[in-house]
């Protein structure tokens, strides 16, 4: 019995549905053949036999649906996961420059001053402002503004290595948190004076 049980599994998971019921099916009969050279009297055998087949049809049935049912349930908390994943990830981002959003980095922040000083790097806070943003806005109207921001927010973000975060504060304002900066440091000291060094 345990025997069928486990092929019944093994025939739902790995199988297509009309393979897995014939491979039940035809062990069913093998049984049904094994049974009849052990046993002589041949009535007791096929009421044994069609009971058992029964049986194990309906227990195919049921644990089918079970399977389905399931497997079902995996695929919908699967897509919910990667939805709760996608909407984090928009929450995070100013939906204009495509930097993290204010809310984002202060949340980020905590953490990394711990980790700073646990094991003991610099970190620093860059808080940028845009000259006269409000007269690009007023002269050559939001759009251009918008552009400007977009542009510069880009050439900032490219600039910062990938363990480093850049937001949008609001309006002309943009702050950046460049991890490990120590080792930024040495590296800029090395280059020299008055130099400006991308990363």
């Amino acid at each position: 019995m345990p025997i069928m049980i486990l092929t019944a599994i093994i025939a739902i998971l790995y199988l297509k549905i009309w393979e897995s019921f014939l491979l039940i099916l035809s062990s069913n009969l093998c049984m049904i053949f094994l049974l009849l050279y052990f046993q002589s009297n041949l009535k007791i055998v096929l009421v044994n036999q069609v009971n058992r087949i029964i049986y194990d049809v309906v227990l195919w049935f049921f644990a089918l649906g079970l399977f389905k049912t399931r497997l079902k349930t995996m695929l919908i908390e699967r897509d919910l996961i990667i939805k709760n994943q996608e909407l984090e990830h928009l929450v995070q981002i100013d939906s204009m420059t495509k930097l993290y959003n204010h809310q984002a980095i202060l949340d980020d922040l905590e953490e990394e001053i711990q980790r700073s000083k646990r094991n003991d790097q610099a970190l620093s806070i860059i808080l940028l402002d845009i000259d006269d943003f409000k007269k690009i806005n007023d002269q050559f109207r939001h759009q251009f503004g918008d552009e400007a921001l977009i542009a510069m927010s880009s050439r900032i973000k490219h600039s910062l290595r990938t363990i480093d975060r850049v937001d949008r504060h609001g309006g002309g304002f943009i702050n950046g948190l460049i991890k490990q900066a120590d080792q930024l440091l040495y590296q800029v000291k090395q280059g020299g004076k008055n130099q400006i060094i991308f990363y």
